[in-house]
């Protein structure tokens, strides 16, 4: 599921767009796209993080140099790395998006819906909770007003704060006690805060940028923004992966519980779960680290530019 900028928000954007033209030469609309982070929209809590910031480098050809041919180089070898990094990032990421889609459940759907319904009681949780399959996609995706198409193929789950909506895949329940982690979450004003320090996540690269610009330059050498842009970059998704993580505990922890003989039977493998969940996590950290080299990369190319 997306959610898209207010009118409010387009207003501001628009302002700070004029503002960081005026004054840095930035075209943010321009910058924001190139980082691969298409019109502004931001995702939910999907169970698991396709790399949003994976984004088409430039050649170096189509820069000046304005440094000497040493500097120049070494930053030219920066920037290939990255990009290298980048796509070896979204392999990754691809690889275990589909792992994940394809590893097996972890106990029955029956067992899944006894879990899920514990943590909505034991909870008190206000969400509807529904399983979708290609079946009843379209009904359900009319009655909530979401895209369900991947969900109902068995590549994605979530939970949206905004309508206290939870569904998973009707062929994979076993992501719903995830995704009633995020629920739970929600009730928490610091857990909340996590899971909403995600719609900032695309515009940390320019925000970046534009305080390496305005940042006290030492003896000529990069400031502390540009020397640490990466981790700068990654710090701002850090909340994210910490609440998926939270998440994620929180259904482990009640399928443990709820299911407590059929796991000492040796009739449940919470090892899959565990698994599972480990997979998904995985996606969101490699995020992070897509976000830290995407940021970096703002800077490189700046740099490359000669607009530094």
């Amino acid at each position: 599921m997306i959610r898209f900028v207010k009118k409010s928000e387009i207003r501001a954007i628009k302002i700070l767009r004029c503002f960081i033209l005026k004054y840095t030469g930035v075209e943010v609309m321009t910058f924001i796209q190139s980082i691969g982070y298409p019109n502004l929209i931001y995702p939910n809590q999907n169970y698991y993080q396709e790399l949003p910031y994976e984004r088409s480098f430039h050649g170096y050809g189509n820069y000046g140099s304005n440094d000497n041919g040493e500097t120049y180089a070494k930053t030219a070898l920066t920037a290939g790395l990255l990009q290298v990094l980048s796509s070896s990032l979204n392999k990754m990421s691809r690889w275990l998006g589909n792992r994940l889609v394809n590893g097996k459940e972890f106990t029955n759907a029956e067992n899944v819906r006894r879990v899920s319904n514990d943590m909505v009681k034991n909870n008190k949780l206000d969400v509807t909770v529904e399983y979708i399959s290609p079946e009843n996609m379209d009904r359900l995706s009319l009655k909530y007003g979401v895209a369900l198409d991947d969900v109902a193929a068995g590549k994605n789950a979530f939970f949206s704060a905004e309508k206290r909506l939870a569904v998973a895949p009707m062929s994979k329940p076993s992501l719903l006690p995830h995704e009633l982690g995020h629920a739970i979450n929600s009730k928490s004003k610091f857990w909340s805060f996590m899971q909403k320090s995600r719609r900032y996540a695309p515009v940390v690269p320019l925000a970046v940028l534009l305080m390496s610009k305005f940042g006290k330059k030492e003896n000529g050498k990069p400031n502390f923004v540009e020397r640490n842009a990466g981790l700068l970059g990654f710090s701002a998704f850090l909340p994210t992966i910490i609440e998926e993580g939270k998440a994620s505990l929180r259904g482990i922890k009640q399928a443990k519980k709820t299911l407590a003989n059929e796991i000492k039977s040796g009739k449940v493998n919470l090892s899959a779960l565990k698994r599972n969940y480990l997979t998904a996590w995985l996606t969101y950290l490699l995020a992070g680290i897509g976000l830290g080299i995407a940021t970096k990369y703002s800077i490189v190319e700046n740099k490359l530019s000669g607009k530094n």
